[in-house]
């Protein structure tokens, strides 16, 4: 007998969108779904769309309330959902036909707490490209942890199933904006014994200018930067320290290079170049590590970035005040 799954969605002035979405879900070969909606106080028809699938369809339940973010669109969905299987998806996505059903299938055949599938990359141009995921299993805390940052997982909560026990009691942080689902995985992930990842992209992940995730500097940027010393605070494993530590690096000269790109959140500059600074003897000496079958480096260049941004910073403060300038 088939067990239900809770797929809670977050919606926010995507109308657009919306409706390729909610069609992908409610059209899933897996039937025994709890559909909620969470109308995070769109200011376009998104709501009057959610209540229209209301009535059509009696697996979907609606809520409509003021905007706090997609952290609390999910928790209100959290705290009404029945299912013994729970998952996410984001209003301007997608799902294959088959994904719970495969999803489900496996967890249950093979008693995994956390299944997730390959995700693809669906532009606004209609190209499509999947990501690198091959398929494996985890047993430990500190293998799963480890994977997302050797990309051997991905850090998104909505290319998984979680069985309800592991995030019965987990909510999402309201006040981070971006590597939410990394800290909701984080702290999930810890309850759970086991998790298979699938190598078929049943996810469609699709890129939009607008969204929020490409937006080039924002407090969330910020923000992540605590989830990432929560987490290493947490770790336990060498191997998963140095694998942070490099998604930490990277973070920083991106998020670094980009107030220098903008000249906004020139505030935060000192201190996301003592950021950099802590790290920089790894940046300098530890050239590589193994990184989902293949072996990511430290280039000369960015090398040779920090050994400027350490000692002679204002060469490429003022490089970059003059192409803000030229434009």
């Amino acid at each position: 007998m088939s067990e239900l799954i809770s797929v809670i969605i977050s919606v926010y002035n995507v109308e657009k969108y919306l409706r390729r979405c909610i069609d992908s879900v409610i059209n899933q070969t897996y039937k025994d779904l709890e559909i909620i909606l969470v109308d995070d106080g769109s200011i376009d028809d998104c709501g009057k769309i959610c209540d229209e699938y209301k009535v059509k369809d009696d697996r979907v339940k609606v809520i409509h309330k003021e905007n706090g973010g997609v952290s609390s669109a999910r928790n209100a969905g959290l705290d009404i959902a029945t299912g013994s299987y729970i998952a996410f998806v984001d209003s301007d996505d997608y799902v294959a036909p088959e994904m719970y059903a495969k999803l489900y299938s496996e967890a249950v055949q093979n008693k995994y707490d956390v299944v997730e599938c390959n995700i693809v990359f669906d532009y606004a141009s209609g190209k499509q490209h999947k990501y690198c995921l091959k398929e494996r299993e985890f047993y430990s805390y500190q293998e799963m942890i480890r994977a997302i940052f050797e990309r051997y997982m991905l850090a998104s909560a909505s290319n998984k199933i979680y069985k309800r026990e592991v995030i019965a009691d987990v909510r999402f942080k309201k006040d981070i904006t971006i590597a939410e689902d990394l800290l909701f995985n984080s702290i999930s992930l810890k309850k759970a014994k086991s998790v298979k990842v699938l190598e078929e992209g049943l996810y469609y992940y699709y890129q939009r200018e607008d969204s929020v995730s490409h937006l080039v500097v924002s407090d969330g940027n910020f923000k992540e930067f605590d989830v990432l010393d929560i987490i290493r605070n947490e770790s336990t494993s060498w191997k998963t320290i140095r694998a942070l530590d490099f998604w930490y690096i990277d973070r920083c000269i991106e998020t670094l290079q980009n107030i220098l790109k903008t000249g906004t959140y020139e505030e935060k500059l000192e201190e996301t170049r003592k950021r950099i600074l802590k790290c920089k003897w790894k940046i300098f000496f530890h050239k590589s590590f193994k990184c989902n079958e293949c072996t990511r480096k430290i280039g000369i260049k960015r090398r040779i970035y920090v050994f400027v941004l350490w000692l002679c910073p204002r060469i490429l403060y003022n490089r970059a005040a003059k192409r803000r300038g030229a434009k």
